[in-house]
């Protein structure tokens, strides 16, 4: 649920997000896959 919701607040598909570690927990970290520095700099 928290994947989908984070894409779609950063505007990615949901299979660029990986989800880092919290899989069990309440707190998630999650990495974006192929984002390129050049998209970082909003």
């Amino acid at each position: 649920m928290g994947g989908e919701l984070l894409a779609r607040a950063l505007g990615l598909p949901k299979s660029r997000l990986e989800l880092l570690r919290g899989a069990t927990s309440r707190d998630k970290v999650f990495g974006v896959k192929a984002w390129s520095c050049a998209a970082c700099a909003i």
